[in-house]
């Protein structure tokens, strides 16, 4: 892990909860299990052209940025591609891979290494529900509905030889506001760097474009 945040990562559980009413940038605040606050996140609002995302200490942004999720490209057909950047050395920590035209049936994400090995998957909870949710959304009228029907994912980390281990989920709460908890408590090894589960957590929401 980076050195710079190893107390406010070392841990399972984080709530991610995202502002409204921001002006031309999307706003999430994260906190620990107790409500106490770890990290503020921000991104900008531009329409088919790159919106980096920028991991802080704090909403005071008063320190220089600790991560930097880097959107690849502007505007992709197929995929959704994303780089996990250490703020300090700007070097590349890992990436983020959606397949546009599975999400259709089914979203998910691939994540890998900076040198290119396949470290975990994101996925919704189950493809009947995925089924369900792409209805609902194609349904004239009924969007409301997509409160109850929430998208939750399960992720996973995966080994040498392709083999997967459950590592947690990441669940919307049951509320108006768009308010999440990222459960890494399955990932006991600790197998998945917490700072590549936090940048999963923020695409999971904002990469989704929910």
């Amino acid at each position: 892990m980076s050195v710079d945040l190893p107390a406010k990562l070392d841990r399972d559980t984080f709530l991610v909860n995202q502002r409204h009413r921001a002006w031309m940038k999307s706003k999430y605040y994260v906190y620990d299990e107790g409500g106490r606050p770890l990290f503020y996140v921000e991104r900008p609002v531009r329409p088919l052209r790159r919106a980096d995302i920028t991991i802080y200490d704090d909403d005071s942004k008063a320190t220089r940025p600790l991560l930097i999720i880097r959107q690849d490209h502007g505007y992709a057909a197929l995929h959704r591609k994303y780089t996990l950047i250490d703020a300090a050395s700007d070097e590349p920590i890992a990436h983020f891979d959606r397949n546009n035209v599975r999400a259709l049936f089914r979203r998910a994400w691939v994540v890998t290494a900076a040198d290119g090995r396949v470290l975990a998957h994101a996925r919704e909870d189950t493809a009947a529900l995925a089924a369900i949710r792409r209805i609902v959304e194609f349904v004239p009228y009924v969007g409301a509905l997509m409160a109850l029907v929430r998208t939750n994912f399960r992720l996973a980390t995966v080994a040498a030889d392709g083999s997967e281990a459950e590592a947690g989920a990441f669940n919307r709460k049951l509320s108006i506001a768009d308010k999440y908890v990222l459960d890494l408590t399955s990932d006991r090894a600790r197998l998945l760097d917490r700072r590549i589960a936090l940048a999963l957590a923020i695409l999971l929401d904002t990469g989704e474009a929910r």
